[in-house]
């Protein structure tokens, strides 16, 4: 059975979320003060949408790995994000070069290998997503 909040917890509760929304919102102002990281994530969002149109797995695969290549080369600019990005490149060339190999497998076990193939890349794709880094972030 739920509990009852009294009028002194709900009063605190909405306070806190007050709060909360109010440092969020201006966290996201200090972050996105001239625009550029709403814009960039547009951008990408523009740019993952094409991607998804495309009918066959590899194409996408290929035009995701040439996003995520795209900002790793723009983040390697940033001292701070260089180790960061350069492994994004690694890890973007790795999948490039294994693709011509599971696409000459035959049957399930390709289907399988193009299935991980685009798990890795997602899970990079999701990584570069929310890092941090990058030209798109206002520089002090």
């Amino acid at each position: 059975m739920a509990k009852k909040l009294d009028v002194k917890k709900a009063a605190a509760l909405s306070t806190a979320i007050v709060t909360g929304a109010k440092v969020a919102f201006e966290a996201w102002d200090a972050l996105n003060k001239d625009g550029r990281v709403s814009d960039a994530v547009k951008g990408l969002g523009d740019k993952l949408r094409e991607t998804t149109r495309m009918r066959s797995p590899q194409a996408r695969l290929l035009k995701q790995l040439d996003l995520i290549d795209e900002y790793a080369l723009k983040a390697a600019g940033d001292p701070t994000a260089a180790d960061e990005a350069t492994r994004w490149l690694k890890e973007s060339t790795a999948i490039r070069e294994k693709l011509p190999l599971v696409e000459a497998l035959p049957g399930r076990d390709g289907q399988r290998k193009l299935r991980h193939l685009r798990q890795r890349t997602t899970d990079l794709l999701t990584e570069v997503i929310t890092s941090g880094f990058g030209p798109d972030l206002p520089q002090d």
